[in-house]
């Protein structure tokens, strides 16, 4: 609730922001220029408060990201994929930073460290695909379904 307050204020500063500077632009030339500063405008509380509760959502976030991560890593799952797939980003965006603890196979030979082979002999149809316990589970999943696949025990902070 206080992240969708946040962005709705965000929103109305942008759209007084943009508002100045159309004015400044459409008047005549002979007319002063409006300089804009965004420090000179006023920090709300609830800005303030809404970016430290996102702050420590964040915090938390990455750390169960990561405990996810190194759980996957060690129960020897693979997510395969490819780089130009945008299922693909979006499935290591999910993980953020962790995604580095993550055994990622790169499928296409025009890749970084290609392993196409690995892909082939694994039966790979579609991107993404995760091998969790000798499973094969294609397409872009949460972090919780990932999580319930790998019977992830840990905090579930995603």
């Amino acid at each position: 609730m206080q992240l969708q307050r946040f962005c709705l204020f965000l929103g109305i500063r942008a759209t007084t922001i943009t508002l100045l500077l159309l004015a400044a632009t459409s008047s005549s030339a002979k007319q002063p220029q409006v300089r804009v500063v965004l420090s000179e405008f006023p920090k709300s509380s609830l800005a303030s408060s809404a970016l430290k509760e996102q702050e420590a959502e964040t915090s938390d976030n990455i750390d169960s990201q990561k405990a996810l991560a190194l759980h996957l890593q060690e129960i020897g799952a693979k997510m395969y994929g490819a780089y130009w797939c945008p299922y693909c980003k979006q499935q290591k965006q999910l993980f953020g930073k962790a995604f580095d603890e993550i055994n990622y196979i790169e499928c296409d030979p025009k890749g970084d460290n290609p392993q196409p082979e690995l892909c082939r002999s694994a039966g790979i149809t579609g991107f993404p695909t995760w091998e969790i316990k000798d499973q094969l589970y294609p397409g872009l999943h949460s972090l919780e379904e990932l999580a319930d696949l790998s019977e992830y025990q840990g905090d579930r902070n995603f």
